[in-house]
């Protein structure tokens, strides 16, 4: 179902042929360096959505490779469903335990960031203030197995967005997107103002 519906007569943003399809755009290449390895990474990611979310939520779209219709900002994927959007960046670590602090993994006497997402959820909400917008952070392992890595949060842990293995990530995003108002419909203005930062 399409908000507002295509109706005969009108003129709609987007072509009905395009608003139907589940997924859009590729993974970015930036940088010369390493950028093999974060394609590799998002194209993981896309995959991870595509099959478990995108299947689950029918009316969901998946957006990669974007950048902000206002702004520089990139993003890696944004999925929208309903007038929920969630900004999704993702990150490679060897299989093991981490805990989590607020504000890094820790693998023993390893320190790892993740991507700061936080700053674009902002920007974003901004930019559309009619959409509920999170923030989501997939860590992946090499061995692709969704309970890996195991993430510990530290108890009265608050801060930055928490970073999750697949299987939490995919729990949570599904439903966040699913518990939001009218799920089952693809809000047009704001899927075609995100087409716009495709790359």
């Amino acid at each position: 179902m399409y908000v507002p519906p295509f109706a005969p007569g009108t003129t709609p943003l987007v072509p009905a042929e395009v608003a139907a399809r589940a997924e859009h755009g590729v993974p970015r290449r930036r940088g010369l360096f390493g950028a093999d390895a974060r394609i590799q990474r998002e194209l993981r990611t896309a995959a991870l959505i595509r099959r478990h979310v995108l299947t689950s939520i029918p009316a969901a779209r998946l957006f990669n490779g974007l950048r902000s219709p206002a702004s520089s900002v990139h993003i890696a994927h944004a999925v929208l469903a309903g007038y929920r959007l969630a900004l999704v960046d993702s990150m490679l670590v060897p299989a093991g335990n981490y805990a989590w602090d607020g504000a890094h993994l820790l693998h023993g006497g390893r320190v790892v960031a993740p991507p700061r997402l936080a700053e674009q959820v902002r920007h974003f909400q901004n930019l559309f203030p009619e959409l509920n917008v999170q923030g989501f952070v997939l860590v992946q392992t090499p061995q692709e197995n969704l309970h890996e890595p195991v993430i510990d949060v530290r108890r009265g842990t608050e801060g930055l967005i928490e970073p999750r293995n697949a299987a939490k990530f995919l729990r949570e995003l599904t439903f966040f997107l699913a518990s939001g108002p009218q799920p089952n419909v693809v809000f047009v203005p704001a899927f075609a103002r995100l087409l716009t930062g495709l790359h």
